[in-house]
C-alpha cells in the first residue's frame, strides 16, 4: 500500500474537548479542520467553537502505519493558550488526537467531510 492510499488530505469536521487542571471540563461544539501535504509533512488548519472561536494552524511530522498516517506536532498558540503538543492517527475516515499544554489537555474526534 502506497501513502498515496493513506491520504489523509481534505476537509475533516467532528468534536473537541478540553480540561484545565481544575476539573472543569469542556465539551465543546464544533471542530474543522482543513488537512494539506503528502508523505511525511502536512499542514492542518483548525477552526475550533467553544466559549469563543479558535484558529490556529499545526505542522504535523507523519509516519504511515498499516492502513494510518500517525501524526506529532507542536504548535504555539500564543495568547490564545501557549505552546501546544499533540498527537493524532488519521486513515480514510478518521482524523482522532490528544494534546497537552501548561494549562490543558484534551482530545479531538474528526470525520472526512463528504
Amino acid at each position: 500500500m502506497s501513502l498515496q492510499s493513506c491520504d489523509v488530505s481534505g476537509h475533516w469536521t467532528g468534536t473537541w474537548w478540553a480540561q484545565t487542571p481544575e476539573p472543569a471540563e469542556r465539551e465543546c461544539k464544533s471542530l474543522e479542520c482543513a488537512v494539506v501535504g503528502s508523505d511525511t509533512a502536512w499542514q492542518a488548519v483548525f477552526k475550533a467553537e467553544c466559549d469563543q472561536s479558535y484558529t490556529f494552524s499545526v505542522a504535523m511530522d507523519g509516519r504511515r502505519s498499516g492502513e494510518a498516517v500517525l501524526f506529532k506536532g507542536t504548535t504555539d498558540l500564543g495568547e490564545q493558550g501557549g505552546v501546544f503538543d499533540w498527537i493524532g492517527r488519521a486513515d480514510q475516515e478518521e482524523f482522532v488526537g490528544f494534546f497537552t499544554s501548561s494549562h490543558y489537555v484534551g482530545a479531538f474526534s474528526l470525520k472526512r467531510q463528504a
